[in-house]
Order: structure tokens, then sequence, then C-alpha cells
């Protein structure tokens, strides 16, 4: 029986394409039993396996030692479901015992000493690697990485939520998910992203445990535990969950035909919810590849590898942009981390940042090098890149004997002769710094610590002491190296804050215990332990210039087309819990795609009236927001002098089109001409209240010298109406919250101001709906000879707003659908689902259901995770009570602007018929014969 048993695993492994294999991708669980049973029949003899009959092995060009190295590998991954990691090899000696008959301990005696594989064993197994291609984890002699290797990860969760961590990771699931390593398993690392993916919540249960299923590492686990355990808390301030992995990663490095050549590939994409069919890959603004979707799997893929050679920068901005050439996505991708200083790759492209790995001495290696370090080569094969802050060194074999040296304590050399790995405890360091009130006027006190939490049963930090005999030879980080490793005092440092620190917290330190030198790599833990969370904007230029928004927080439409906006938040709540740095950014009157806490982002032609820019952080149950930024919608005005009248224009990119302006003067009249422009700068008449600037028919720009206009004398003129909605007029000057005073009495004075102004706009609009809404449904203003299409979107959800907050009777309801229908407005109603709703209601009408039901999608696409309790509050919300609390509006807000809306809106309307064609319950004593 052992014989047909092994020649069938022999058999599925040669069948296997992977470079490396392991035994879970065998898919073993249906001879799992007959494996096992094995052991009840093997017909061993009183010496070893080699007196045995293999012939049928042999014929495969199996030598018996490696077919029982084979075995036992196989039979170990077998136990998968019930070894645990702190007594491992007991449990698998237990297994052989229990397997073995009638009390006969012929394996156990004859392949184990001291509860683990003797020598013949361990030859075996290493035999068996050697032969089949498996993934060997060998250090010191012992089998035990190489066995994990098999299997990935044991039914065992306890931790599951500490390894997906970027400190605290198992070490096996390093290798597994480590493209640079031998051992790297592209299918395990697609299961490992989509359990990140979920303990952030980035996808739903559903979806995660249908790719779960179809992975032959994950499979056959308890999902629901295994799920359940990646959301547990960390119940620490300083561990944080994994960042989720680019879908873009460096696939090779290669340096031929005096060119070196970076290639960079992509995985599934799966993270970044993408709704088309294809998108354009840019590389610093330059076309490079495509991005298609698989209509099978929904998932996407590169249509071509992209090639980046001779780089003369470190890294490169990429660019995911849609049919409207919107960037849907965008990261600095980092070609040559400084913080490594060292990365080495050989003559196919394969590459390494551990200069401790162990090199193939039969290859040809090349290493891109910090230029701080002294090389013993020749200098025909050193070249320079970005700037001469990095070295090429070419042409190095096992025989260059190639050493570097920095000049303090780090030196070293290609290691050609033994596996090296960094000790585990390596993983347990922690580095943070904690501050009341972090400040660019005062250093910070980093400190580098043992953390026994991931190894220990308390749940919360066990912060020690360093107690190893080791020293720090090299820190980088962000901006620059750590020179004076002499003042670093029981490993704590003071750093100067400065932008970068806080928005890049990368830090290397290069670790020397006893002769070797090993590299970890830490995000420090910047805490600011404030009360509430403490947010900072800043603006990034295209030449990664940042500045610091100052208190105004007060962004033009010129600052959104030119810069990045980055916000940050160091408070201990989104240390503790890392989902919280993906929300969503909202303004009062709509919301925005999610975005990260301390990752750069877009504001693409922000449309909405000098609104503030705030972040939701969950949606659905409760929110809390804080103010981050707001808007001003100036275009090409840079500023206006009210003294002299003097408008100065940022540099037009249409100098050769001739400007048309339009002014509302204090008559409330309005005015057309063609100014004449003399160094950016043009005259404005002197009466005028506010003014606009248009080219081929298109906005350019505008500004308003009053920005409170007279509420009768606007909200009921169609055409002035027209212009202000054209020229961004801040209509949210009207129906914000008013700002805070300290003087309790300017306080009450400003509230009562904005509750008369609110009460006035209402009543002008209600007196008269349809101007309002020709006005602001209308695509079209014309003046004279100026005519200029309007885009809706621009304006629609303050439409919404403005409309929502006034109460509408059954009568006056029905003359407000008759304008929109007699004006063919239908389709834009649609997009102010919550006024639509609250309309409908009000009539109850099914031939009015119908016609708007008629201008959603005819395909409308079902969300994967239905919010069935959120639908019932969205109903109620809209279909009793016109006053819905500020935090359900926001919510109801979310729901019917995002990629669902049709299916949301749907279910209300037909929510409205249904509760209309119900009858009335009757009471029973009300009944008379």
């Amino acid at each position: 029986m052992f014989q047909e048993t092994i020649i069938e695993i022999i058999q599925r492994v040669e069948s296997l394409k992977q470079k490396k294999r392991s035994i879970v991708e065998l898919d073993i669980k249906e001879i799992q039993e007959e494996i096992q049973e094995t052991l009840f029949t093997i017909n061993f003899t009183p010496d070893t396996i080699n007196d045995m009959d293999l012939e049928e092995v042999t014929k495969l060009n199996v030598s018996p030692k490696e077919a029982l190295g084979l075995f036992f590998l196989t039979f170990v991954a077998t136990l998968r479901y019930e070894l645990s990691y702190n007594s491992f090899w007991v449990g698998i000696e237990d297994a052989l015992m229990e397997f073995e008959e009638d009390n006969n301990t012929f394996f156990v005696d004859n392949y184990f000493d001291d509860s683990e594989p003797n020598s013949y064993l361990n030859q075996a197994i290493l035999e068996a690697i050697i032969r089949f291609n498996l993934r060997d984890g060998y250090d010191n002699g012992k089998p035990t990485d190489t066995l994990l290797l098999q299997m990935g990860i044991l039914n065992r969760f306890t931790n599951i939520n500490y390894w997906l961590t970027s400190n605290s990771k198992n070490s096996i699931i390093n290798e597994l998910t480590d493209r640079t390593h031998e051992n790297f398993s592209d299918t395990f690392f697609s299961g490992w992203k989509i359990i990140q993916q979920y303990s952030q919540s980035l996808l739903t249960k559903d979806i995660t445990i249908n790719h779960l299923k179809e992975n032959v590492w994950f499979k056959d686990f308890n999902l629901e535990d295994l799920l359940s355990s990646s959301k547990v808390s960390l119940h620490s301030p300083l561990i944080s969950r994994d960042d989720i992995k680019s879908d873009l990663f460096l696939e090779s490095v290669q340096y031929k035909n005096d060119e070196l050549e970076f290639t960079l590939n992509g995985g599934d994409f799966y993270s970044l919810d993408l709704y088309d069919n294809n998108y354009d890959i840019f590389i610093d603004g330059e076309l490079k590849s495509k991005l298609l979707k698989d209509e099978n799997t929904n998932k996407f893929f590169l249509e071509n590898s992209i090639s980046i050679k001779e780089p003369e920068n470190y890294k490169v901005k990429i660019e995911i942009k849609d049919k409207l050439t919107e960037a849907v996505y965008m990261e600095d991708f980092v070609l040559f981390d400084f913080n490594h200083d060292i990365l080495i790759f050989d003559e196919d492209g394969r590459w390494h940042c551990d200069h401790n790995r162990k090199l193939d001495e039969k290859k040809v290696y090349s290493i891109l090098i910090d230029s701080d370090f002294e090389v013993n080569t020749d200098e025909d094969n050193i070249s320079e890149y970005f700037e001469g802050y990095v070295h090429l060194i070419t042409n190095i074999t096992q025989d260059s004997n190639f050493e570097a040296d920095d000049g303090d304590e780090f030196q070293f050399s290609l290691n050609f002769n033994e596996q090296i790995k960094a000790p585990l405890w390596l993983n347990n360091l922690e580095l943070y710094a904690m501050s009341d009130f972090l400040s660019f006027d005062e250093p910070i006190q980093y400190k580098l610590k043992y953390n026994k939490i991931a190894i220990s049963a308390r749940q919360t930090d066990e912060l020690i002491p360093i107690q190893e005999n080791i020293s720090i030879v090299r820190w980088t980080y962000t901006g620059g190296c750590v020179y004076d490793l002499d003042s670093i005092d029981e490993f704590t440092y003071d750093m100067d804050l400065t932008f970068d620190i806080l928005l890049n917290r990368k830090n290397t330190l290069k670790i020397k215990i006893n002769d070797k030198v090993f590299t970890k790599q830490l995000n420090v833990t910047l805490i600011e332990k404030t009360a509430n969370p403490k947010y900072r904007t800043f603006l990034r230029d295209k030449d990664d210039n940042l500045e610091l928004l100052k208190s105004s927080n007060k962004l033009t439409q010129f600052d959104i087309a030119q810069k990045q906006i980055i916000i940050t938040s160091c408070h201990e709540d989104f240390v503790k819990q890392p989902e919280l740095k993906t929300q969503i950014l909202r303004d009062k009157a709509t919301i925005f795609d999610r975005f990260e806490v301390n990752k750069p982002f877009y504001l693409k032609n922000y449309p909405y009236y000098e609104e503030e820019i705030s972040s939701v952080k969950k949606i659905y149950d409760d929110i809390r927001w804080n103010t981050f930024c707001s808007i001003s919608i100036n275009g090409i005005v840079k500023n206006y002098d009210e003294n002299s009248s003097v408008v100065t224009l940022h540099a037009n990119e249409n100098e050769d089109s001739t400007l048309t302006l339009i002014t509302l003067d204090k008559e409330y009249k309005l005015h057309t001409n063609t100014p004449q422009a003399y160094s950016n700068t043009i005259d404005i008449p002197n009466n005028t209240l506010g003014f606009c600037f248009v080219s081929n028919n298109e906005y350019l720009g505008s500004y308003f010298i009053e920005k409170s206009l007279d509420i009768e004398t606007i909200f009921t003129n169609t055409e002035v109406l027209k212009f202000l909605r054209l020229s961004y007029f801040p209509f949210a000057e009207y129906f914000n919250d008013t700002g805070y005073e300290k003087n309790r009495a300017l306080r009450e004075k400003a509230r009562n101001d904005k509750k008369k102004a609110k009460r006035l706009l209402r009543i002008c609009i209600k007196d008269n709906p349809s101007i309002f809404l020709k006005a602001f449904l209308d695509e079209e203003f014309t003046l004279n000879d100026t005519n200029i299409t309007i885009n809706f979107d621009h304006s629609k959800t303050m439409v919404e707003q403005i409309l929502f907050a006034i109460e509408f009777d059954e009568e006056e309801s029905i003359k407000i659908i008759h304008e929109i229908v007699l004006n063919r407005w239908q389709e834009k109603m649609v997009q102010l689902p919550m006024f639509l709703i609250y309309l409908l209601n009000q009539v109850k009408n099914d031939r009015y259901y119908q016609i708007f039901l008629d201008e959603l999608s005819e395909n409308i696409e079902t969300p994967d995770d239905v919010n069935e309790e959120f639908i019932e509050r969205m109903i109620n919300a809209l279909l009793s009570n016109h006053k819905i609390d500020r935090f359900e509006k926001i919510n109801i807000k979310t729901i019917t602007q995002g990629k669902y809306k049709d299916f949301y809106i749907r279910k209300a309307i037909n929510k409205i018929i249904e509760i209309k064609n119900t009858p009335l319950e009757v009471k029973e004593n009300d009944v008379e014969d």
C-alpha cells in the first residue's frame, strides 16, 4: 500500500507547475485517510526503508530515501488541522504513534531522536525537497520551518490578528508573501491579501469567503472562525494592521545592454473597487499600459508589463485613469528605497534587499547601493544614478570577494555560503514616539523597545528594554540618516519633526548582532495624546514641495488643479483602529469616494460653492467628522484688490483665447464686455457685486465682492440665479452653520441673522418654485451674444439641499411635478433622490411613480451586501417626518449618491407604492352587520 500511495503523491507533485511547491498545493484532502492508514500497513523491515522493495517507485527516478522524505512531509501535512505551533513536534510524534498498529512504534523508534527527526529522516526530507523542488526553510539543520512551509498556517487562529500587522508577521507568512523570497507563493499571497482586505472592512464577508473557498491554502479551514479572528482588536496603541500591498509590484531589475531596467507588473487590482472595463496606466505622465477586466472573474490584469529604463528619479508617479482621463488611483512607486541602502539583483532580474540572503555561486550579480559606501571593486563597473546619490556596481561574482563599508560600523560582503535567518525576536521590536501635541518647533523622542504582546497571553503592550547584546550601526529615515549614532542612549533618540517625517514614517535600522548585521524596517508609531483627533492638511505640488495649510484651511480651485491634498492624523484612534484610515470625504451637500489618511489624493474640479470638506468615519450607524478645509472656486482668479478694482489672474493656459467678462452690478443687472489684460491684470467696473470670466463659452473663473446678496432679489430672477450658478456663487453662506464667535452677543446675532436668511430663502422659493427650478435645472445661460452650457452636476447637490429644507403640501407638490414633466427634467430629478421621494410620497399617484421609475437604469445592479436594516431606516426617514436628523441625512446621501443609487431609489419608490396600495386595518369592533 505504501508504494501505491507514494506513487500517487509523486504524480500529484510533478503535475504542479509552480517553480517552488508545497504539499498543501497537492490538494490531498480526498486521499488524507489513505495517507494516514498507510502507517498501519507499511511493510517496514527492522532496519530502514532502504531494505524495502520499491521497484515501481524507482522506475519514476525516485530513490527510496526521497520517497520516505516525501511521504513524511505529506503525512505531516494531513495533520494541519490538529497541530499547534507551541507543541509542533510533540503533536507529530503523538500522531505517528497513534496511527501505528498494535502499539508498534517502529517509525518513531527508527526515524526520531528526542522527539525530532533523526539524521536519516532529516537527510530524506532534504533529498525530497531537492528532488521535487519543494519550499525549503531549513535553519541550523532543523526542519520545522520546512514542514510549516508545506502547510502555510495551521488551523489555529489565535494570533492571526497580530500576523496581519506590519511588524509581527509569522516568519512563514513572511516568506510566503514576500515576492523577493524564493519561497513566495502567489496563491497564498492572494488569499492573505483577501484576509487583509476583510480585516480592514474593505471586503464583505460573502465576497471574502467566496474567494477563500477557491484558494487551496485556505479553503478547508473553518472560514467563519478564521475571519472573526482576523478582526479581533489588537488592544495595542502601537501595533497597526498591515497596509494593503500595492497591486503594482517590482517584478525584476536588470542591467543589460548597458541599461538599468526596472520592470513592474500587477496583481488582481481587486482592492481598488474599479467599475469600468479598461483603464490607462501612466508612468510620470506617459501612457505605459492598460488595465483590462476579465469578464469571467471580474478581476483586472495588466495588458503588458511596464518597463522603466534608465530612470532619472528613484521613484515614479503611477496614475490609473478612466475614459474621462480622471485619475481613479495614484501612487508614488519607489524603485530604489534609500531606506534600504542596498538592492542586489542577478542576471535574470531576480532581486532582494536582504544582504544576508544566500546567493547562487553560479550567477553574476549587480548592486544598487548608497554612494556613501566605500566598495572594493573596479571603477569601470560603477555607474552613478539619481544625481549621484546611488551607485550601480555590475559584474560581481563569487570570486569578486565584494565588500562594502559605510565608514562606521556597517560592513558587509555578499553571502554565497550559508542560509542566514534573522532572529525571531526582531519581529517584536516597536519604534514609537508619544506626545501631548506634536510640534514642528520641538523634537520628539523616538523609543525602540521589545514588545512581548505578540508572544504572551496578555492583550496589552508589554514594552521592555532591549536585553539582547545588539547595536544600531546604521539608521535611515525619511529625509536622511542618523549620523550621531553614539548619542542613541538606551535605544532612544531625539528626532526633529518635519513634514516629511509626519507623512512618511518609514525607518530602516541596521542592527548588529554578534558579527552579523540584519535589516529591520519599522514604521514609527507617532501618537498625539489629545482628547480629539488633530488633523493637519498638506498640499503637495508636482515637485514634491509640501505646504501645511494654515488655520484658515482655504483652498482655491487653482490649488485643486495643481496639487495633491494629504490629510494626517496621529491620534490613538487611528493607530489602534487603522481601518479608520479609510474614510469618506464629504461636504454638506455630497459624499466623495474613500480616501486614506496620510495618503495623497486629488479633488478634481471640486464644484460645490465654497463648502467645507470633512471626513465621515463610519457610515449608516454613527457619523463623526472633522473639518479639513473649505474650497473657494476662483478658477483663474488669483486675487482682487477692492481699493483699485483690479483683478490679478493666474497664468491662463488659453492665453490666445478672448476672455469675456460678465458682471453683476449693484442694481442686479448683468453686463458683458471683452476686457484687455495687462500683465495678467484686468480692471473691473466700480459698481460691481461680482464678476465671471468665460472663454469659448466655458467658465474660467469668478469672484464676488459681496457674498451676501439680497435674497428677495436674486431668488425671484431666473437669469441672475443662472449667472450665480454659472459663477459658483457661495450659496453656502445662506444655509451653512455660522462661524464660532467668542463674544456671546455677536454669536447670538450671527445665529439669528442666519435663521432669518434661511427662512426668507425658503419663502422666496416656495412662493414661486418654477423660478428656482428653471434657474438650476436648465442647461443654458444666454446673455447678449454669450451662450454658455452649464453642467447640472456642479449644482445638483446644492439644489437638493435647498429644496429638501422646504416643506411642500400635496397641491404644491403636484404643481412642482407638473413643472418637471412639462420641462422634461425627470432625468435630473432622479439625481435629487431625497427631494424626489419626498414629492412622490406627498402626491401618491401611480402615474408619477412610473414616470420616474422609467428614468432609472434598465439594468440596475444589486449590491453584493444589501443592507436591509439601512433600507428600512432610509425609507422610514424619507416617508415620515420631513425633518430628518442630520446624521441620518448624511447616511441617506451616502447611499443614494453611490454606485448602487438606482437600486436604493427603486427600493424607496416601490415602498411608497406598497404603502399606498396596502388597505388600512379595520378594527373588529368597528364592523357592523
